[in-house]
């Protein structure tokens, strides 16, 4: 998997995750229209993207946290979280909520979701 896949997959995840929390925002999945021109959903219904910037939601907070920020966000109308996987500044040497650097021997050439 390339990075440009991963983070995508992340920001995906953050997506459904926050449209989860909220009954009443349906969906399916998003893709690029025929025109490509703007996203859609549900069968080529527009995807309206209001989105948020958390970039270290994956470093800063805990699952529970994360969650009760999700979940506000998605009662506030946002459909989309935007958030980084590796820290800018000192990304990969820099332990997150669980105490956990997203590399072994901070070496990004592997895992970075990977149990412990």
């Amino acid at each position: 998997m390339n990075v440009r896949s991963l983070l995508l997959s992340c920001f995906t995840l953050m997506w459904f995750d926050a449209i989860k929390a909220s009954d009443n925002v349906p969906f399916d999945h998003i893709e690029v229209s025929e025109n490509q021109r703007f996203l859609t959903h549900q069968g080529g219904k527009p995807f309206f993207y209001l989105g948020d910037t958390a970039w270290e939601l994956f470093h800063r907070l805990d699952r529970d946290e994360a969650k009760l920020y999700l979940e506000d966000r998605a009662k506030k109308g946002f459909t989309v979280i935007q958030a980084v996987v590796i820290a800018e500044l000192d990304g990969i040497s820099t332990q997150n909520a669980y105490g956990h650097l997203p590399f072994e021997n901070q070496d990004p050439t592997t895992n970075l979701l990977h149990t412990r």
